[in-house]
């Protein structure tokens, strides 16, 4: 389930973020302090729209994160980029899907986007599992096109979903 942060994810969001895999497979720099969780908590998730806390339904306990920010390889404001990330020992429960085609759904109807961009590292199948799940259509490889916070330099695996009532004709 998803649902706006809170202060009260602090401890887990630092818990979470402070697992050097995760940030790995997003390529940002593992969290550090409770301090540094606690502002990117405030500045980034909680001060910003359309970023929500992945939750389980049973106990409300924070397990993830899902949201939309600009695409800042394209100038179309009606473009925006799904960003997600999850805590390890959830992988490969189908929560992640859930939670895309949940937020998916919401922006198509809702907040009235017409694409959703989404990026993952070749070294991250799990992710790109997610996106295809989610009907994203793998659209090509940014080459040698992010450097991380430890100074390596990634490919990006880029896909795109276009609005579903919008016709689109592929291009090549």
């Amino acid at each position: 389930m998803i649902r706006p942060y809170k202060l009260s994810d602090l401890y887990d969001l630092h818990r979470v973020c402070s697992n050097e895999r995760i940030g790995l497979t997003g390529g940002w720099k593992p969290h550090g302090s409770l301090e540094e969780s606690e502002w990117i908590l405030r500045n980034y998730f909680m001060a910003k729209e359309n970023r929500w806390a992945i939750v389980l339904r049973t106990n409300d306990e924070f397990i993830g994160s899902i949201g939309f920010s600009e695409d800042e390889k394209r100038t179309n404001p009606n473009v925006k980029s799904l960003g997600y990330w999850m805590a390890e020992e959830h992988w490969g429960n189908g929560y992640m899907s859930e939670a895309v085609v949940a937020v998916v759904n919401y922006a198509f109807r809702k907040l009235g986007f017409e694409i959703i961009t989404a990026d993952c590292y070749p070294h991250n199948p799990a992710s790109r599992r997610v996106l295809e799940k989610s009907g994203f259509i793998y659209e090509g490889t940014l080459h040698e096109a992010v450097k991380i916070f430890n100074g390596e330099i990634y490919d990006l695996e880029c896909f795109y979903l276009f609005h579903p009532l919008l016709k689109r004709e592929e291009k090549g």
